[in-house]
């Protein structure tokens, strides 16, 4: 197939894809409370789009809890593996439902929508990147387009079609589309190991341009964080500890500066426990935080939690804490030695974004499980 054809081929897959509502909404919950995936079911009818699609092509295809699995098997032996990944949702941060993409021959000029909308070249970093003669897509100004992430798996598609078809040997290839990216990556955290074969993956999910990539190894890992009952009752004052960290774009943690606030979390409980502070709950609600609650009998206590630095945090402190004015009875607290004990086995001097002079990766940050849930 020429370059023409296949532009075209890709054309019409972005085009079909974005015109799909997959919509994911952020914070919606099953009756446990744990995280609902997927949170709309408008990604389940894209994805059984998708599916249909790739079997009529002869893939093997998986419905999965985090998404759908695609894979096109090897023709040659001991050949290695190779994953490409994409996400299904789209953001809510503009309308979902009947997007138009409109198509411009790009020669210089300022693109006007039909809403009334102008998008200028000289206001504009995208479409000063782009040359003369380019395609650019647009949605008709009153929708979001679509193309973040249909654009991938438009690629992702194709790529498994043009590999096929073109009668090269090859290792498995193998694509991964997940749910609810957008609402904090809640499908791919459900990805367990054996779901793929690839020893690399290529994720196409991004904006910049750039190639970007991101070091999972800790990806999935749940310490549980189990409750214990204490010798005896404790009474003291309320507090909340937050743990700061900064959540970037994963693919592009180093060059960002992501840091995880698990990075302090030995430190910060390594001065609780020398002053007596009794953790009661660990919560995690986004990337770039970690909270403890815990109970102080003597307030001046925390002070100390304000000598824990880092300097990368230019804008808010590493630590920080709120107390409350009345005194509780407590009779039990968090058993913390699996989340330290993980924590403290990661080569984050090797590994972590900050630093890894070679590449571009990072530590995929821990999510928290208690134990007696």
């Amino acid at each position: 197939m020429d370059e023409q054809a296949v532009r075209d081929s890709l054309t019409k897959r972005l085009v079909d894809y974005c015109q799909i509502d997959s919509g994911s909404i952020k914070g919606k919950k099953n009756p446990d409370g744990s995280n609902m995936v997927p949170s709309t079911e408008r990604q389940r009818d894209f994805v059984s789009i998708l599916k249909e699609e790739a079997q009529g092509l002869g893939f093997h295809t998986e419905q999965k809890d985090w998404g759908l699995y695609i894979r096109l098997d090897a023709n040659i032996e001991g050949a290695t593996p190779i994953g490409l990944s994409a996400h299904a949702d789209t953001t809510q941060d503009a309308p979902n439902e009947g997007v138009e993409v409109l198509l411009h021959d790009w020669q210089g000029q300022d693109l006007h929508l039909p809403s009334g909308d102008v998008i200028a070249t000289g206001d504009s970093k995208e479409l000063a990147s782009c040359r003369d003669g380019d395609t650019i897509f647009t949605s008709k100004g009153d929708t979001l387009l679509g193309a973040d992430d249909k654009a991938g798996i438009a690629i992702g598609m194709e790529t498994l079609q043009r590999v096929k078809e073109s009668g090269m040997l090859h290792g498995d290839v193998e694509l991964a589309i997940t749910y609810d990216e957008e609402t904090g990556l809640l499908g791919a955290q459900k990805i367990k190991k054996d779901d793929l074969r690839a020893k690399y993956v290529l994720v196409f999910d991004s904006s910049k341009g750039e190639m970007g990539t991101g070091t999972f190894n800790a990806a999935g890992a749940s310490p549980s964080i189990p409750h214990v009952e204490l010798d005896e009752v404790i009474s003291g004052y309320e507090a909340t500890v937050k743990i700061n960290g900064k959540n970037t774009f994963p693919g592009f943690g180093k060059k960002d500066g992501m840091v995880d606030p698990f990075r302090t979390f030995p430190a910060v409980l390594g001065i609780l426990e020398e002053e007596g502070i009794v953790v009661t709950d660990v919560t995690r609600d986004s990337l770039d935080a970690l909270e403890l609650k815990v109970i102080v009998e003597n307030p001046t206590a925390l002070e100390r939690l304000q000598t824990v630095k880092d300097q990368r945090l230019s804008n808010k402190p590493a630590v920080e804490y709120s107390l409350e004015t009345t005194v509780v009875d407590h009779d039990i607290k968090c058993d913390l030695s699996q989340v330290v004990a993980l924590v403290n086995a990661i080569p984050y001097e090797e590994m972590s974004a900050e630093r890894t002079e070679g590449r571009q990766g990072y530590i995929q940050p821990y999510s928290v499980v208690r134990g007696d849930d």
